[in-house]
């Protein structure tokens, strides 16, 4: 089971644009990885905001961002959500 917390800090983050745009969120992209089985849903939601506020710098190794590209690929792969890989692909095509 998860902690109430984690479950508060991931739903947080998907309904708060505002604080996704002011954290550097590789802890929350660890944690998603590590609650992909357990909590689908909010992962789901999460890494398709993630890729929609990185965009392009998901793919550009001169960003922060580039370095957190395969563990949402990794998600998006487990998950196995067409959107979420679409959407990865579409960002990724652009640079």
């Amino acid at each position: 089971p998860v902690q109430r917390g984690v479950q508060d800090y991931l739903d947080a983050l998907i309904e708060n644009q505002t604080l996704r745009r002011r954290r550097r969120l590789t802890f929350a992209i660890d944690t998603m990885v590590a609650l992909t089985s357990v909590e689908p849903d909010r992962v789901y939601q999460l890494a398709c905001d993630v890729i929609d506020l990185a965009g392009r710098d998901l793919g550009d190794l001169r960003t922060a961002w580039a370095a957190d590209a395969k563990d949402l690929i990794d998600i998006a792969l487990t998950l196995e959500h067409e959107d979420a890989i679409d959407a990865y692909e579409k960002q990724a095509t652009i640079t």
